[in-house]
C-alpha cells in the first residue's frame, strides 16, 4: 500500500511551456481530477497522505472533489504560498 501520494495536476493556464495537455474544459479537468485521486486512494494505505498542488483558479473543485473522495472530516488543511503578489505570472520592475 501506498503511504504518500502527491499530484500536481495541469492547472489550466495555457502558454506555460509544460509538455502535458492545459487548457482543459472545466468538467473535463475536474474529471481527470476525481478519477486519478479515486485511482490514488484505492492504492493507500487508511493512515497515508494525500497533497495537491493547485492555484486559485481551480482550488474550490479540487478541494470538492477530495472531500467526496475522502471525507471532510480527513482534511488537515491548506499551506498557501505566494509566489508573486497577483499572480505567478506577474514580473518586477
Amino acid at each position: 500500500d501506498v503511504k504518500c501520494v502527491y499530484i500536481d495536476p495541469p492547472f489550466n493556464t495555457g502558454g506555460d511551456g509544460f509538455i502535458y495537455k492545459d487548457m482543459y474544459q472545466h468538467s473535463s479537468w475536474l474529471s481527470m481530477i476525481y478519477h486519478s485521486s479515486s485511482l490514488a486512494r484505492d492504492l493507500m494505505r487508511s493512515d497515508g497522505a494525500f497533497l495537491a498542488s493547485i492555484d486559485d483558479n481551480e482550488f474550490a473543485e479540487m478541494n470538492l472533489c477530495l472531500e467526496m473522495l475522502f471525507g471532510s472530516r480527513n482534511k488537515i488543511g491548506e499551506l498557501v504560498i505566494i509566489r508573486a503578489e497577483g499572480g505567478a505570472s506577474k514580473t518586477s520592475s
